[in-house]
């Protein structure tokens, strides 16, 4: 009987959707600021794993996908991803209208034109090398003569601007021009999440992921200024996904390295 009975919590948990437990409902006011067009439009940059992932000839994936159904199903709107290659593209359209909801790495200078929620979830931070580096650790890349490539006007260009004081940043559009840029030996290591780095190295045979973290970056949902009950209903609606595990959950499910809950 114990072995139907597990059986049978099995199959129901797969059966339900992502986040199916019940959330707290949005006000009128704040389904107004978070879908005014009727839908919503939920924006992330696709080439960060720490988002989505999109595997050959299959539909977007992963926790970014996960959270913006949970959202669209308590609003009672559809579901639009907007795409970005590029985390700066995001960032600048905060004040275009393109989107209503983004989910972003907390970042001082982003909150002049944005609202952030309270973190759903942490990541570790690190660089990608190539195998025979001597660069072993995370201070010896700030060395001089040494090029750091990183994707532009991300959490972690800021952060790195400031903290690296020997090595050079070269800011590329996005991680897959860092990592041509590591491949053709212009640079000497990539600075991105861990996850992002875990791919390259996956897919660069003769490269290797430094150890550690210079920095964690704290992921969060945002909203444009201006759109108070759309920001408090989603801070109520993040923190709810923390305190019942759905955020863990789709942290195992995706197989996310290096993100945490906070």
């Amino acid at each position: 009987m114990k072995i139907l009975a597990s059986l049978a919590v099995s199959l129901l948990t797969l059966a339900l959707p992502a986040f199916a437990q019940q959330a707290p409902a949005p006000s009128a006011a704040a389904k107004a600021q978070l879908a005014p067009s009727g839908k919503l439009r939920l924006a992330f940059t696709v080439s960060n794993p720490n988002y989505a992932t999109q595997p050959a000839g299959e539909k977007l994936s992963g926790i970014g996908i996960d959270i913006g159904e949970a959202l669209a199903r308590q609003l009672g709107v559809p579901l639009e991803v907007v795409r970005y290659t590029a985390t700066a593209e995001n960032v600048a359209d905060a004040k275009t209208g393109k989107w209503d909801v983004a989910i972003l790495g907390i970042e001082a200078s982003r909150k002049a034109n944005m609202d952030f929620t309270t973190p759903y979830a942490v990541t570790k931070n690190s660089y990608v090398v190539p195998a025979g580096s001597a660069l072993k650790t995370i201070p010896d890349v700030d060395r001089k003569g040494v090029k750091v490539a990183v994707s532009s006007n991300t959490a972690q260009h800021v952060y790195l601007k400031d903290a690296l004081k020997n090595a050079a940043l070269v800011p590329q559009p996005n991680n897959q021009a860092s990592t041509q840029e590591l491949k053709a030996g212009r640079v000497d290591a990539v600075a991105a999440n861990l996850n992002t780095l875990e791919g390259i190295a996956a897919q660069m045979p003769g490269y290797r992921v430094i150890p550690g973290s210079y920095y964690d970056v704290q992921y969060s949902l945002a909203v444009p200024k201006g759109r108070e009950a759309g920001a408090a209903y989603l801070d109520e609606f993040v923190k709810y996904l923390r305190s019942s595990g759905a955020i863990q959950k789709s942290l195992e499910r995706h197989q996310m390295k290096g993100v945490t809950v906070p």
